[in-house]
């Protein structure tokens, strides 16, 4: 099923990056009531939701089933501008926590838990794009797949 380890990595990165994401929103958005932390863990974990949808098929052999070069490239922007929301908003959370001199405890209150998953979203916008634009790539013939021996 997997061709090499990098693959695998992949996948159980992405598969952790979710997993992640969607237990922050439930744990700092019904416990802490820290509603910042909340939606950012819950963005980083979708990127991460479609990072391994776009791995998963690939390993499948089914990506071209699923997505031609256009949604990929649709896909593609969708992660270049949550990289670049992620960056702005850690930019913003440091900012906010720095000029208001916001500690880091309490949690509910804490501008740098959020600034933390800013800083994830920001990384799985950035692999979502770098992903898709791999298997563009790859779907568009111009980088065929090496076989492995």
């Amino acid at each position: 099923m997997f061709n090499n380890c990098k693959q695998w990595f992949h996948l159980v990165s992405s598969v952790v990056g979710a997993i992640l994401g969607v237990s922050a929103f439930v744990v700092f958005f019904c416990i802490y009531e820290n509603v910042d932390a909340a939606f950012w863990g819950l963005l980083s974990g979708v990127f991460a939701m479609v990072c391994f949808h776009l791995h998963y098929l690939y390993v499948r052999q089914k990506m071209d089933s699923w997505h031609s070069v256009d949604t990929l490239r649709s896909i593609k922007v969708l992660g270049i501008m949550g990289a670049l929301a992620g960056m702005a908003g850690l930019i913003w959370c440091i900012f906010i926590a720095v000029y208001h001199h916001i500690p880091v405890m309490p949690v509910d209150t804490s501008m740098y838990i959020a600034a933390v998953w800013t800083f994830m979203t920001a990384k799985w916008g950035l692999c979502l794009f770098l992903y898709c634009r791999m298997y563009t790539r790859i779907l568009s013939g111009h980088n065929p797949p090496l076989i492995s021996v």
